[in-house]
């Protein structure tokens, strides 16, 4: 029997996942974008594996009368929440993989805690750096220490849309997913390259309840950018762009080459293991909504300071 996947939003990283899934075999793909005839022609008709079936939609209400083994939402922030709520009202999957940021609106963060207690389902957000394999090896060398510092410095890396990312990290690395203090400061406010949003240049700090401190700063320039682990005697510098690591220990600077891992190979890896019935290895959405809540709440009270007008939807996605 063949499983059946369904990608929601396929012009994006949607077609990173479908890549992905893609090199699975005798699967059924179910594709869903309103601008699907367009992503076929030009994107998935050079993709085609002749042993998986595929199958195109413009729009979600298409799929209502189906079943899906695996559901990924991989649209744009702003209608990401009634997708969701239409998949899970309508018991089209009980496994659910949403792309960040995860809702826009604050409004959609309480409506989802309503859901929860509700409707049974499994549903992940698709925060890539904890399942790395550096980040596990570095779990493993700390299995009785938290991280004392966690810091992204760089110009034009996305601290609106990729905050997530290194925070999701920090609460992987220190195994808390409570935030105790926020806060956000922003410098400037630029427009996305998806119309409609907008990105920030400026700066986040967190402290979460196990006392890890989270820093995150971008600038303007040449997109550039290091992650920085702090551990009592060993710090961690991730240069991701250039593919490389270097250890600090017993004052000793090690280098080494770091892997790449895309979502194009991951997404496979997820749905293998959510089709066994075990866990992917992604952050749950309860989890990740802990830690979404308080940063887009800051970014809203700071842009409504800024514009002196109430801002309750956080352009970000």
């Amino acid at each position: 029997m063949r499983n059946n996947f369904l990608i929601i939003g396929v012009g994006g990283i949607g077609f990173r996942h479908f890549q992905s899934l893609n090199k699975l075999k005798n699967i059924n793909l179910h594709l869903v974008d309103p601008k699907i005839k367009f992503i076929k022609r030009h994107k998935i008709e050079n993709e085609i594996n002749q042993k998986n079936s595929y199958y195109y939609y413009k729009s979600i209400q298409s799929i209502l009368k189906r079943k899906f083994d695996l559901v990924i939402i991989s649209t744009n922030s702003n209608i990401r929440f009634n997708i969701f709520k239409f998949i899970v009202i309508n018991k089209i999957t009980k496994n659910i993989i949403l792309e960040k940021i995860v809702f826009s609106k604050l409004s959609e963060y309480k409506k989802y805690k309503n859901i929860l207690d509700k409707y049974k389902f499994n549903s992940w957000v698709n925060c890539l750096n904890r399942v790395f394999s550096i980040s596990g090896q570095i779990k493993k060398n700390h299995k009785k220490t938290q991280p004392k510092k966690i810091s992204v410095s760089g110009n034009n890396w996305g601290l609106g849309c990729n905050f997530i990312h290194f925070l999701d990290l920090a609460s992987y690395l220190s195994g808390n997913s409570k935030i105790k203090y926020a806060k956000t400061k922003i410098d400037k406010i630029i427009n996305s390259k998806r119309r409609g949003f907008q990105e920030f240049h400026g700066k986040i700090n967190i402290i979460l309840n196990n006392l890890t401190k989270v820093s995150m700063q971008s600038k303007s320039g040449d997109i550039k950018y290091k992650l920085k682990i702090e551990y009592p005697g060993s710090t961690y510098v991730i240069d991701e762009i250039n593919s490389k690591i270097y250890i600090f220990k017993n004052r000793k600077k090690i280098k080494q080459k770091l892997a790449t891992e895309r979502v194009s190979d991951l997404t496979r890896v997820y749905a293998g293991k959510i089709i066994k019935k075990r866990s992917p290895g992604l952050v749950t959405l309860k989890k990740s909504l802990d830690l979404h809540y308080p940063i887009i709440k800051a970014i809203c009270n700071e842009l409504s300071l800024k514009s002196r007008k109430q801002i309750l939807d956080c352009r970000i996605t």
